[in-house]
């Protein structure tokens, strides 16, 4: 997973992977083969993915493989740093705006106020992974922001964020905004 990163960051910065490619394709479909490649990860950390999915379509039409980056990684760090019986919630929703929304929370240590912006940065971890030893390269946030932001979309970091309650709870809470195109070729 690592060298894979690092392959799609050089390509990101060569510029051959600059251009969204849009097409047709089912969500779930993509949503399955994921929570398949993680949920191995998530049991042995003992935390639960909870997937909740509203005013989503059959198809829509985005690039599926920005969307896995975006997903595998916010999804992967969340398993990371989840505390054991925590859970991991995951919130895809289609919006009147026609933007895909994707929030991914997590019951983690969060992510201290004046690392927010630096974690974005390729290569760059916080110092609680470091301290406690976490292993990752520090490319995952970055390809998620460059992954957002070649859809057109982008993300938001909250840490601490307020629960529906109103009360502030100590993890992360990741949105991610990518809007949907029209009418494209189906996969």
């Amino acid at each position: 997973g690592m060298v894979e990163g690092i392959l799609l960051y050089s390509g990101i910065l060569s510029g051959r992977n600059n251009k969204p490619q849009i097409i047709n394709f089912e969500l779930d479909e993509l949503l399955d083969e994921i929570l398949i490649s993680i949920i191995e990860s998530a049991h042995l950390a003992r935390t639960e993915i909870k997937v909740v999915k509203r005013n989503i379509p059959g198809h829509i039409n985005t690039d599926p493989s920005a969307l896995r980056i975006i997903l595998e990684n916010l999804l992967m760090n969340a398993v990371r740093y989840s505390t054991p019986e925590g859970d991991i919630r995951l919130t895809l929703q289609v919006m009147i705006t026609g933007k895909l929304r994707i929030i991914v929370e997590d019951d983690g240590p969060g992510i201290p106020q004046n690392e927010n912006k630096k974690i974005f940065s390729p290569f760059r971890r916080g110092d609680t992974s470091i301290k406690a030893q976490i292993p990752g390269s520090g490319l995952g946030l970055h390809l998620v922001k460059r992954a957002a932001e070649m859809c057109g979309g982008q993300v938001l970091l909250e840490s601490p964020y307020p629960e529906t309650s109103g009360k502030m709870h100590s993890g992360c809470r990741f949105t991610v905004t990518i809007p949907l195109q029209e009418d494209v070729d189906e996969k």
